[in-house]
């Protein structure tokens, strides 16, 4: 079996200030442009999760941040544009912001500071993320979750969340 058949982990951030949550927008040229999300990135390897969730929130950001606990587990499977499917493992932290200052990265996308009841009035968000943050961020339930996306006329829509 190849790399590309195994389920790729990915560290999701729920970085919290208080009520605010850290939500990045999505630069032209990455996947799922112009969407909101919150930080996160591929687990590397020998790194830990809490680690990598870390890691990314400050490398997409410039947020220091500190882990607090892990909420839970959204496996998901995408059938790209080409009909391709790929399959992430995308593990939620939540995370403590320790600084709130935002480095202004383009490369990364607009990083900004929301309060957490109000992060679905940004407006598009990538089609699991938004489920994540009111499933698992704002019900604090801990559950493990599968769900489906696909391109359907070049945009991302969320084909099942259970």
């Amino acid at each position: 079996m190849s790399a590309r058949e195994w389920p790729v982990s990915v560290a999701v951030a729920a970085v919290m200030d208080g009520d605010d949550i850290l939500l990045l927008r999505r630069p032209e040229g990455k996947s799922y442009a112009g969407l909101w999300s919150m930080p996160g990135g591929k687990v590397e390897p020998g790194e830990h999760l809490a680690q990598a969730a870390v890691r990314e929130v400050e490398e997409e950001t410039g947020v220091v941040a500190r882990f607090v606990e892990y909420v839970g587990l959204v496996s998901e499977v995408l059938r790209d544009a080409q009909g391709e499917r790929h399959h992430f493992l995308l593990h939620l932290c939540l995370l403590q912001a320790t600084t709130r200052d935002i480095a202004h990265l383009p490369h990364e996308g607009e990083a900004r500071w929301v309060p957490l009841a109000q992060a679905r009035s940004l407006g598009a968000f990538i089609p699991s993320d938004l489920f994540i943050i009111e499933r698992l961020v704002l019900s604090r339930e801990r559950r493990y979750y599968e769900c489906a996306v696909e391109y359907v006329d070049g945009k991302a829509v969320l084909k099942s969340f259970r």
